[in-house]
């Protein structure tokens, strides 16, 4: 899990083009829980670390949960597209019509 920890500081500062991996590694780290490698260590202080703000980590580990985890889409079919995008669409889901058909 070390490595994977290091791909994740690697990929934190070369954003462009990574969201979908950075999104990956992220997710992991949280599931195994591997940010704890330094007793005391919390989720929000490890994603300081690495200069990441909760709201985008939560964001890119959403899209990697909702296309690859639930989805099955290939990260590399994935990757070129825009983060924002990818977001918008997993949400639409979740959105509720206030008009119902007649």
């Amino acid at each position: 899990m070390d490595e994977e920890l290091e791909q994740l500081r690697q990929k934190a500062l070369i954003s462009k083009g990574t969201d979908i991996e950075l999104g990956r590694l992220l997710y992991n780290v949280r599931e195994d829980r591997a940010y704890k490698t330094t007793p005391g260590t919390t989720w929000m202080g490890f994603l300081k670390s690495l200069g990441l703000n909760y709201p985008r980590a939560f964001r890119l580990m959403r899209i990697y949960e909702k296309y690859v985890r639930e989805l099955g889409i290939d990260l590399n079919v994935l990757k070129d597209v825009d983060s924002n995008v990818l977001l918008r669409l997993a949400t639409l889901g979740r959105v509720r019509c206030r008009f119902q058909p007649a």
